[in-house]
């Protein structure tokens, strides 16, 4: 994540704590993303140098009627500095700094089949008594992997594939034999 979109992001965060507005900032910026990858028009002309500042507001503006002041303003902010680039990672990094503040740790999972949601449901709950924490999980598919899942949180990882457990059982067989 750029140190750019960090900055923005850590000054709307900011803002929208002391504003009180955390949710509905986090909410907007949600669908600023939807609404930006969605319609891909509306993100060629955000890209485009050669339309002019105004009339990127102008469109920003009536795309996003019922977004929060604090959003619109850091948008045009952006626009205004030709950092349209950085919308993206900057609402990445705003959320993440969200969770930092509500002590909710941000894990994905990635398993060879898609769970049912009553897997997912224990997955989750395991995983938090394992933790020690409310996690909010990214759930992949991987066709790769044989069976088994795959746990990152933050820069730690464990390997629970059955790939992994093939491996480490060749390994502890011909390390007795």
């Amino acid at each position: 994540m750029s140190l750019i979109a960090k900055r923005y992001a850590k000054a709307l965060f900011d803002a929208a704590k002391k504003a009180r507005v955390l949710d509905e900032v986090g909410e907007d910026l949600q669908k600023v993303i939807f609404a930006i990858s969605k319609i891909n028009k509306l993100w060629l002309i955000l890209r485009n140098p050669s339309i002019p500042l105004l009339k990127k507001r102008q469109l920003l503006d009536n795309a996003l009627c019922n977004v929060q002041p604090l959003v619109k303003n850091v948008l045009f902010l952006m626009l205004e500095r030709k950092r349209e680039l950085e919308i993206t990672q900057m609402a990445k990094s705003f959320e993440q700094l969200v969770l930092n503040m509500l002590n909710i740790k941000e894990i994905t999972v990635t398993t060879a089949v898609m769970f049912l949601h009553e897997d997912k449901k224990k997955t989750h709950k395991s995983l938090e008594q394992k933790f020690s924490s409310e996690l909010k999980i990214n759930w992949v598919v991987d066709d790769n992997l044989l069976g088994g899942i795959v746990v990152r949180i933050g820069d730690r990882f464990y390997d629970g594939s059955l790939r992994a457990q093939l491996v480490r059982f060749a390994q502890t067989t011909t390390n007795t034999a």
